[in-house]
């Protein structure tokens, strides 16, 4: 019986989504205002900075994640879809993509006498992955043993993604409390603007990847350690009809 390769994985980071509203500015006595420079601003400045606004916040929260389970691939496209060789036999796979949305508002003082502004932001980043969905040769019948055995190993990779988005959120949650309730930003408008997104993309973004990436291992665990071989030996043994064939 051919070897099955149940659900390798597609590149586990593909492009994010980001979605960066234009921040909402609450300023407790004046016209709206933003902007973020390379300068500290007056003592006065910061002194009222930290008075007057709430420090900032970065919470990441974890989106649900939609499954779609489907058989519209057969065994050869799954092959294709997999880049393994015409040798190998691919029962099942599951694709996913991370994606991270990012939403933030900001409250800002204004230094009447230079214009320069102090900025705080609240900002949120949604972890999720849109859709997971799971494939299972249409060769296999629905409902059959064999059926039964391919989907059984590839929601074990879906509860993986989950466990290990959550594992991501809390390790960065703790990363934010410690690090962003101290931050604001100090200069006009437009360069607060640009300083926080520089800031939500540049520095914390590439942490969410980084550890992404370790759910790579973690599949591959998985499916070192997952007796679907055996399973699918036994369900072959019972019903030889169902073995799966080339397309």
């Amino acid at each position: 019986m051919p070897r099955p390769l149940i659900a390798p994985l597609l590149p586990f980071l593909l492009p994010l989504v980001l979605g960066l509203p234009a921040p909402a500015w609450a300023q407790p006595d004046g016209p709206a205002a933003a902007g973020h420079a390379p300068v500290q601003g007056s003592r006065a400045l910061q002194q009222a900075c930290q008075e007057r606004l709430a420090p900032s916040s970065l919470v990441f929260e974890v989106q649900t994640s939609e499954v779609v389970i489907g058989q519209q691939l057969g065994l050869g496209e799954l092959r294709g879809l997999m880049a393994v060789s015409p040798q190998d036999a691919v029962f099942g796979a599951t694709e996913f993509t991370p994606q991270v949305q990012v939403e933030w508002s900001a409250r800002a003082v204004t230094e009447n006498a230079t214009g320069m502004n102090c900025a705080r932001i609240s900002a949120t980043i949604h972890l999720g992955i849109a859709p997971q969905t799971v494939h299972i040769a249409r060769e296999i019948p629905l409902g059959s043993c064999p059926y039964q055995v391919v989907l059984d190993h590839e929601m074990g990779h879906v509860r993986i993604n989950n466990a290990h988005m959550e594992q991501v959120a809390a390790m960065l949650n703790e990363q934010a409390r410690a690090e962003f309730p101290a931050r604001a930003w100090v200069g006009s408008a437009e360069e607060i603007k640009a300083a926080i997104r520089d800031e939500l993309t540049g520095v914390w973004i590439p942490r969410v990847e980084v550890l992404l990436a370790a759910a790579g291992d973690l599949h591959a665990q998985h499916d070192a350690a997952d007796r679907e071989l055996d399973g699918l030996a036994e369900c072959l043994d019972k019903k030889p009809a169902l073995t799966a064939q080339k397309d």
